[in-house]
């Protein structure tokens, strides 16, 4: 289903549903092409087999290790009673729904989360954003302020996306991004875009979802597009995501191409 909001009302044990937003991000009738080409190439039997290896290494460790070799940084997630697993990915059961394209698979809170002080995803470390964004709208649009979203929208993910030519590194606490320890010159933009807005609502400070692209059949579209969050690389490729239809404007997706996960001794992405 192509649509600018999700049709939950469609949704039962009869039927699958995979939806593609189209209000979140801005896409044109080619933008939809690319993606419908990308379902159509998607081999659901490679994202079986990442979610079982996946899968199969939490049995006996509920740590996961994040290491970016070349910026020499690590942290790690310990996995709560608060959390669950949450997969979009794979085979679709009866009565799922999913954003399109299929290609999700990670950490996130199962609690109520209408405040941000029941979010509990255990990140601590320091971690490393290089690679690419998502600035996702999650907010509906009052009348008379449409032009006025898409331009924030659009000026906040053309910052955040410097980060495809530098790097910034933060400090990142119990789940919460404590400050910002450097940012070469090429991502000053992105980094002084994530002071603004932790400083404007300090709830961008809190970490809701630590995830994996694994669609591993298609390259990153250009600009902001949501299909993006998807993006496998060739083993699967680390994001995180703050900001929260309860408590913000946008959701952002920080997708880090560099970063190599670990749970025990055994890859599971990167």
């Amino acid at each position: 289903i192509i649509s600018p909001q999700f049709p939950s009302t469609f949704l039962s044990e009869n039927r699958k549903i995979l939806c593609l937003g189209t209000a979140s991000t801005s896409l044109s009738f080619d933008d939809i092409l690319s993606v419908m080409n990308i379902m159509e190439n998607t081999d659901i039997s490679v994202q079986e087999a990442w979610i079982e290896n996946f899968l199969s290494s939490l049995t006996n460790h509920d740590k996961l290790h994040i290491v970016d070799c070349y910026f020499k940084t690590e942290a790690y997630f310990t996995l709560s009673e608060g959390n669950e697993v949450g997969i979009m990915a794979g085979l679709m059961d009866w009565g799922d729904s999913w954003a399109c394209v299929s290609g999700e698979c990670g950490f996130f809170p199962n609690n109520k989360i209408d405040n941000p002080q029941n979010v509990n995803l255990l990140l601590s470390g320091e971690l490393t954003l290089s690679g690419a964004c998502v600035v996702s709208r999650i907010k509906q649009f009052q009348v008379g302020e449409q032009q006025v979203q898409v331009y924030e929208q659009r000026n906040i993910f053309e910052d955040l996306n410097t980060i495809k030519d530098g790097n910034i590194i933060l400090d990142v606490r119990a789940g919460k991004i404590n400050k910002i320890i450097s940012s070469d010159s090429r991502s000053k933009r992105a980094a002084s875009r994530i002071e603004q807005l932790i400083s404007k609502y300090e709830n961008y400070s809190v970490i809701i979802e630590i995830a994996f692209g694994i669609n591993m059949n298609m390259q990153l579209l250009p600009g902001n597009k949501l299909a993006n969050e998807m993006y496998g690389g060739e083993n699967g490729c680390f994001h995180i995501g703050i900001g929260h239809s309860s408590w913000s404007e946008y959701h952002i997706d920080f997708i880090c191409h560099n970063s190599k996960c670990y749970i025990g001794n055994r890859l599971v992405a990167g």
